[in-house]
C-alpha cells in the first residue's frame, strides 16, 4: 500500500482500482500526471469506511481532468457534494447537486440519505434568485424539501428544512406580489 495518495494516483493504469482506506485526505488532483482510463477499463477510486476529503479553505476537494475515472463510496459522494456546495460557485453547485443525486440513487437506504436529501435541497436553495428573478431554483428547492419531509419524516433535519422551505415559499410569494404590481 502507498502512504501518499497523490503518488498512488500517478501510478494507476486503465482497469486499476485504488482502495482509499479510512482517514482524512487533502484535495485530490487527477490531472495530466495521471493516466486516462478507458471506456472498457475505467480507473476507480473506492473510498472505504470513513475516508474523507478535507481540502484547504477555498479549494475544491477533487479535480478530475482525465477521462474515465470514477469515484465510488457513500462517504466519498457526500464528501464531494459537501465540498462542492461549500465552494459556492454556480458550477460547483451543479456538481454538488449531481453528487447528492447520485448518492441517493446509489445508496437509498444509507443512514445518511436524509442528510443527502437535505443538502440537495440546500444546493438549490443557495441558488435562489432574488424576488422578481427567475424562480426555477426556488421551485426545485421546495420540491427537494418536500421529498425530505415525505421520505424522512423523522429526520432531525426536518425542523431546519421546514424553516428553509418557508423562506423559499416566501420568496415565491414576494415574486408574485412584484409581478402583480407590474401589471
Amino acid at each position: 500500500p502507498w502512504h501518499d495518495l497523490p503518488a498512488a494516483l500517478r501510478r494507476l493504469a486503465p482497469g486499476d482500482r485504488l482502495r482509499v482506506r479510512a482517514g482524512a485526505y487533502g484535495a485530490i488532483a487527477i490531472d495530466e500526471s495521471c493516466a486516462d482510463g478507458t471506456e472498457t477499463q475505467p480507473i476507480q477510486l473506492v473510498f472505504e469506511g470513513n475516508a474523507t476529503l478535507e481540502p484547504p479553505e477555498g479549494s475544491p476537494a477533487i479535480i478530475i481532468a482525465r477521462s474515465h475515472w470514477f469515484i465510488v463510496g457513500a462517504d466519498a459522494k457526500l464528501g464531494l457534494g459537501d465540498a462542492y456546495l461549500g465552494d459556492g460557485s454556480p458550477a460547483s453547485q451543479v456538481l454538488a447537486i449531481n453528487e447528492f443525486r447520485e448518492f441517493l440513487s446509489f445508496f437509498p437506504t444509507n443512514p445518511r440519505a436524509d442528510y443527502a436529501q437535505y443538502k440537495l435541497a440546500m444546493a438549490h436553495f443557495s441558488q435562489m434568485a432574488k424576488p422578481g428573478g427567475d424562480q426555477t431554483e426556488t421551485h426545485e428547492a421546495i420540491k427537494e424539501f418536500e421529498m425530505l419531509f415525505e421520505k424522512y419524516p423523522n429526520s432531525p433535519l426536518v425542523t431546519e428544512a421546514r424553516t428553509k422551505e418557508r423562506e423559499a415559499k416566501d420568496r415565491l410569494g414576494r415574486t408574485e406580489y412584484l409581478v402583480g404590481l407590474t401589471y
